[in-house]
Parts: C-alpha cells; sequence; structure tokens
C-alpha cells in the first residue's frame, strides 16, 4: 500500500500535462471500530483488500492509499463526469464485499464516495489535490450514502469547511488569545410594567489572525463533536463575567443569558468552574442565567442533572435554548429542573401568518410552558406582524433584530451604567 509521499510523487507526475483530472475519494466507515475488534494486523489486511478491489472496478485508473489507507483516492484518465459517476456507484457496492477474517467471522465495512475535479485546486499541485481531497472524504463521511457529492470547478463547499477547519483548529489558540468577541442583544420584556432590570444574551465572534472576525455558526457545529465546545463555553463565560466584571458591577440592574452546550453540561466539573467563576467575579448569581443549547446531545444525563440543580440552588437561571428545534428539548423538561424555554428561532418568522404550521407549533409551545410555570422567549423576531402575534400569543419576552442588532459587550454594560 502506498504511502501518503509516494501518492504526492506519483499524482505530481499524473498532472505534469496540465489537464484537468477527475478523483473519486473512497472514504471507508467505521475503521476505528474495525480496529477495536480485530487482531493486530487485521485492519491492514482490510486495507489491502479495499485497495485491491478499487484497483479491479478501475482498471484504467490510478488508485492512491491516502491517510495509511483510511481513505483512496481514484484518479481518472480523464474528465467523463459520466463514467466517474458508474465508477462511484460501482465502489459503494464493493467496498463492502471487502472482509477481514476474524474467529470465523469476516466483518467488513461500508464507504462513502466524492467525486472531485482538480481545477479546483490552486495551485494545482498533488498537495493542494490531495488536500481537497481530505475536505471530500469529510463532507462524504457526513452524507447520506448513495451516488456521492460532486465537486466541480466554482464549488464553494470545500472552501467552506476548509474556512471551517480553520477556525475549529484556531479555537484553543483564540481563547488564550482574547480573540473571542463579547456581543450583547437585548431580551425585550412584553409585561405592561416590566421589571426594574434588562437583560441581554451574549453572543460571540471569533477574529482570526488577520483580525477579520466570523460567526458561531462557521465553527461551533465542529466545535461541539469534540471537547473543543468545553473549551469554547468556558472561555465564553470566564471572559463574560470576569472580564467585564467592573462593568457588570457599575451596572447592577443588568442579567446576562450565557449559552451552555450539552456536552460542556455533561461534564461533572461544570459547576465547580461556574462557581469559581462567579466568586472571582463577585457577581450575584441571580444575574445569570445558562441557556442550554439543543444542538449538541447530553452525554451524561446524571452528571447534567446534577450540575443544574447546583447551578439553580446558587440562585442562578438556567432555560432550554432552541426549544421546538428536536425531540431532545422535550426530554430535557422532563430532565431538568428549568426557569424558561427559548423558542428555536427557525418557527418565528412564519407567525405572521396565522394559519401556518409553525403558529400552531408555537401556541402549543406557549401552552406547555404555562403549564409547567415556564417562562418564554422568542428569537429572531424581526417584523411587526410577528411581534404582534407573539404578544397576542402570550409571549413574556421577545429577542431580535426589530428589538435591537447586537451590540459591543462592555460598551452595552458601559452604556447601561450611564442609564443608572
Amino acid at each position: 500500500m502506498n504511502s501518503d509521499e509516494q501518492a504526492i510523487a506519483t499524482l505530481d507526475a499524473l498532472l505534469a500535462d496540465g489537464g484537468q483530472r477527475l478523483c473519486i475519494v473512497v472514504a471507508p466507515d467505521n475503521l476505528d471500530e474495525i480496529e477495536v475488534v480485530v487482531p493486530p494486523g487485521g485492519t491492514d489486511r482490510l486495507r489491502a483488500s479495499i485497495a485491491a478491489r478499487i484497483a479491479a472496478e478501475c482498471p484504467a485508473a490510478t488508485v492512491l492509499a491516502r491517510r495509511a489507507g483510511r481513505q483512496f483516492v481514484v484518479v481518472l484518465p480523464d474528465a467523463d463526469l459520466a463514467a466517474a459517476a458508474d465508477m462511484a456507484a460501482r465502489l459503494i457496492l464493493a467496498v463492502p464485499q471487502c472482509r477481514v477474517a476474524v474467529d470465523g467471522r469476516r466483518p467488513g465495512v461500508t464507504a462513502r464516495v466524492a467525486t472531485l475535479s482538480t481545477a479546483l485546486a490552486r495551485p494545482c499541485t498533488a498537495e493542494r489535490v490531495l488536500q481537497l481531497a481530505d475536505a471530500a472524504a469529510i463532507l462524504a463521511r457526513g452524507r447520506i450514502s448513495g451516488a456521492g457529492s460532486v465537486f466541480l470547478a466554482g464549488d464553494t463547499a470545500l472552501a467552506g469547511l476548509e474556512l471551517a477547519a480553520r477556525h475549529l483548529t484556531d479555537l484553543p489558540e483564540a481563547v488564550d488569545q482574547g480573540r473571542i468577541r463579547l456581543s450583547a442583544q437585548e431580551i425585550v420584556s412584553l409585561a405592561p410594567h416590566p421589571a426594574g432590570y434588562r437583560e441581554y444574551e451574549v453572543l460571540m465572534q471569533l477574529e482570526d489572525a488577520d483580525g477579520q472576525l466570523h460567526p458561531p455558526g462557521s465553527f461551533i457545529g465542529r466545535a461541539e463533536k469534540s471537547a473543543l465546545i468545553e473549551l469554547l463555553d468556558r472561555g465564553v463565560i470566564s471572559t463574560a463575567l470576569i472580564g467585564h466584571a467592573d462593568a457588570l458591577q457599575a451596572a447592577p440592574h443588568v442579567r446576562l443569558s450565557l449559552n451552555i452546550s450539552g456536552r460542556s453540561l455533561s461534564n461533572p466539573d461544570l459547576w465547580p468552574f461556574v462557581d469559581q467563576v462567579l466568586a472571582a467575579s463577585g457577581i450575584d448569581p441571580a444575574r445569570i442565567q445558562l441557556e442550554i443549547t439543543e444542538t449538541a446531545a447530553i452525554l451524561d444525563l446524571p452528571a447534567a442533572q446534577e450540575n443544574v440543580r447546583r447551578i439553580r440552588a446558587a440562585g442562578c437561571r438556567v432555560a432550554l435554548d432552541d426549544f421546538g428545534a428536536g425531540l431532545s428539548g422535550f426530554a430535557y423538561l422532563n430532565s431538568f429542573d428549568l426557569d424558561g424555554i427559548k423558542i428555536d428561532g427557525a418557527l418565528i418568522p412564519g407567525l405572521a401568518d396565522p394559519d401556518s404550521a409553525e403558529t400552531a407549533i408555537v401556541s402549543m409551545l406557549i401552552r406547555l410552558a404555562r403549564r409547567l410555570d415556564l417562562e418564554v422567549v422568542a428569537e429572531h423576531v424581526a417584523s411587526e406582524p410577528t411581534l404582534d402575534a407573539l404578544r397576542a400569543m402570550g409571549v413574556g419576552k421577545v429577542q431580535g433584530f426589530l428589538m435591537g442588532w447586537p451590540k459591543n459587550l462592555r460598551q452595552v454594560l458601559e452604556a447601561e451604567a450611564k442609564s443608572v
């Protein structure tokens, strides 16, 4: 099986004529699980079997093993997209037939595929093409089985993945260097006589090494798949409270709402960390709310329940964010003692139509929250008709561009201090 260095040398020779080629990226699934259950050497035999089967299915192509056989790049002799699609379909069926013998059993794997044009590579070098092949393999593994994804000249999906990967790998240093920029968006009460405090949700952006700001959507999803989200959650909580303690002390009527992922909530060490931050900041816990995001699953429910219990016992509030986005939110209602819910913003724009499915769903969520004595906040409110609909439904608080755009957290706190 060829090495990555051999793959680069072989591909360099194939690209020497300057012509465009198509590459099929074959990404086997579940190799990690295979390594757990087969004896030493078994996974290597399976990879060799997959490489041989790919070569047999693609006799006119060049097969390059990549990342020690965790994926394969099949370089076609021309740029015939129809032929590439046919070959990709055959490879999806062929890989599961490759097996390794273990104690009378023959475990195997399935595979995802993607077709990649070398015209996407700038510069068109072997290293760059194989880097894009790595990105294509990641995207292929994240999608359902089928004929596979196709990435041709002008496609932006790989560029988006590369940008997300760059942001993701930059997170530890960004947290260390204070490049997680915090802003605040007001949560506005619709009560006739609102309480005497102002409430803001803390939002974040990533500042890259060149000083450009990037929204959380460019890195949060992938961060939530690893412990990086815990590092980020803790960095935001620490920066918001300790890093702004002086401004918060000068504006005692301001309350902050901070997001916390399901993965962070599952860590038994979360409460000791939050307790330490609260003590160091000197902020009254009653001024802080943690919003449990529904996008990342809770991995350890008993640990999460204990964290919520201790956080609320200290005086902080706890709410469910993005409620209605999935079924896990309903399970969390039964698992935690909560103070409120924030209705998923994707449901809000449809409320302008009283006959829409969104209107029926949000009405049901509000009735449920009332029965459980939970405060309701509606996010992403951007129009007067939507606001009118929410007011008629009896929503207590709203948040969105109609009420105000996010602004720098420190500037918001300093402005609030002057208003006292």
